[in-house]
């Protein structure tokens, strides 16, 4: 708050833009991480992608031992059918994904499987802009190199005759990228009244490519008139209840009561 410790409309006036932008930043991730999802979801044999990834892990590192050390060696990872993810480091995202959710069901007594739908919600916004970086991407296109075309086609808009152009492709991965750091930003209600406009360029061009039919553009301007919560509560929202399960829900509603009392607390003091 020192940025606008003394100016209490300045600090108001950043609240309502970062609700605002929060609302295309939580469309832009979600239609994203749902595009790429059915990308792989249609371009490998198993539907359930992301559970293929930790079983390929687990079979592609072997632990040998003697009598001083115990050592990993990777072994068959050319015959691995996502060969392409484990052996560049997003795999050890969705094993930690994988290991946080499995913690959580142990810490509440929850025998339900961990579905490849939860290790979606689960995964980092860093997670999927980094299938965009050319690291990835070179793996990918020597798995299958017209898979790879029609991720850039169809998600970053490349043109066709330009798939082969890296420098154009690393400029959409870096925009990507800069969405990323800015989204952290709002989420942790920091100051971003002097680059919003910038940002909010780059958020709506990626969000009008993934709009074919404009509902998207329709669902951010309802929520914006609709006024559902205020961004700090709809901020917890979001966290709490992706962690709780049904029996608990009305004790994060009211906790989020207090905190939104807590708030205009502060703002009238």
């Amino acid at each position: 708050m020192n940025t606008y410790s003394h100016d209490r409309n300045l600090y108001i006036k950043n609240i309502q833009e970062s609700q605002r932008i929060y609302i295309k930043l939580h469309v832009l991730e979600i239609t994203l991480r749902n595009k790429i999802n059915e990308h792989f979801k249609n371009t490998l044999v198993n539907k359930k992608w992301l559970l293929d990834i930790l079983y390929d892990f687990n079979y592609a590192f072997k632990p040998t031992s003697n009598k001083n050390k115990t050592t990993v060696t990777l072994f068959d990872i050319t015959k691995s059918k996502l060969g392409f993810f484990v052996g560049y480091p997003l795999y050890k995202q969705v094993k930690r994904a994988f290991e946080q959710l499995n913690q959580h069901n142990t810490n509440h007594a929850i025998t339900a499987p961990i579905t490849h739908d939860s290790l979606i919600g689960s995964l980092t916004l860093g997670f999927w802009v980094c299938i965009f970086k050319e690291d990835f991407l070179k793996h990918y296109r020597q798995f299958d190199l017209q898979c790879c075309n029609d991720l850039l086609i169809d998600i970053l808009g490349v043109k066709p005759t330009n798939v082969g152009n890296l420098t154009e492709i690393a400029i959409n991965a870096e925009e990507l990228n800069r969405i990323r750091e800015f989204r952290n930003r709002v989420s942790h209600y920091e100051y971003i009244l002097h680059h919003i406009n910038a940002h909010e360029l780059l958020i709506d061009k990626y969000i009008s490519q993934f709009d074919k039919n404009n509902k998207l553009e329709s669902f951010i301007l309802e929520s914006n008139q609709s006024h559902v919560s205020c961004f700090i509560c709809g901020h917890a929202i979001n966290r709490k209840l992706s962690y709780v399960n049904e029996y608990k829900i009305k004790y994060v509603l009211q906790g989020i009561q207090l905190l939104e009392l807590g708030y205009n607390s502060l703002l009238l003091s």
